[in-house]
């Protein structure tokens, strides 16, 4: 269960989230706006997964 939990938090990092929107194609401000969002009402509430 440790190596699920450790491989949703780094799929589910804003970070991660950052790069793959990025990637994606998504301009660098969207995103950004985006993952901070994210960060601050869903992934810091969860603590992290």
């Amino acid at each position: 269960m440790k190596k699920f939990r450790s491989i949703m938090q780094h799929l589910f990092n804003p970070l991660h989230l950052f790069c793959r929107l990025r990637e994606v194609g998504v301009e660098q401000d969207k995103a950004k706006k985006f993952c901070c969002a994210y960060e601050r009402y869903v992934y810091k509430k969860v603590g992290g997964l």
